[in-house]
């Protein structure tokens, strides 16, 4: 299982409750896009087909009722048929508020999500006080969730308050953990995909650099879930 952390953050300022509603609701919708982008590098700096993905051409259902599946939607676009496919697949990607990306099976007809976003890459609310101001605790993928909460400071900011909690005991630190930008940039990235996926991760941080600053959001504590 990738290593996921559990970040709780809290606002300095009287935020009524649409306020809040409204900034849980985008922080998920980025960080969907986020882990979205990051899994299709991991994809192609494995040498996997890129062929093989396609994107969804609906977002997901807000309260699916059965395991979502190629079929629960109309349609969907591959990423590498054509350049005009590859950019409405992104354009997709960036647009939607729950993207669906599937992995089409090399042995058979069949198409399998290509993370899980109800489970093992979901973000979680696992605490929440909405008396003003609020604070809450997320738990997300290590690699995407300290990326948005500390958006533009987090490289060396998200690293210098994990290092200080972190003394004496035995989490591991987060300069073990690659942030989407190293997973992104990796050596063995693809050179098709990476002007994609950097636009992808500029457009998000800077969304939720403007998003944290208008909710005052500030970090309380970060910890590795054990």
């Amino acid at each position: 299982m990738k290593p996921r952390i559990r970040v709780e953050i809290e606002s300095d300022r009287l935020l009524p409750s649409w306020a809040v509603t409204h900034y849980l609701q985008q922080t998920e919708i980025n960080y969907l896009r986020l882990v979205t982008t990051q899994e299709i590098s991991r994809y192609a700096q494995r040498g996997d087909d890129l062929n093989r993905l396609v994107v969804a051409t609906e977002s997901a259902d807000l309260f699916p009722k059965e395991r979502i599946s190629i079929s629960s939607f109309k349609g969907q676009i591959a990423l590498t048929e054509t350049p005009e496919a590859a950019d409405r697949f992104w354009k997709i990607i960036g647009r939607h508020a729950r993207p669906m990306v599937f992995v089409a099976d090399a042995d058979s007809a069949a198409y399998i999500p290509l993370y899980d976003y109800l489970e093992s890459e979901a973000l979680v609310i696992r605490r929440l006080e909405t008396n003003s101001p609020f604070n809450a605790s997320l738990e997300g993928m290590a690699s995407a969730l300290p990326d948005l909460i500390y958006a533009r400071e987090r490289e060396q900011r998200a690293r210098d308050e994990w290092r200080n909690q972190q003394i004496g005991q035995a989490a591991r630190n987060i300069q073990d953990i690659a942030t989407a930008s190293q997973i992104i940039n990796s050596q063995n990235a693809h050179p098709g995909l990476l002007s994609y996926a950097n636009h992808m991760l500029e457009q998000l941080l800077e969304n939720q650099q403007k998003l944290n600053e208008s909710a005052g959001i500030t970090v309380r504590r970060i910890d590795q879930v054990v």
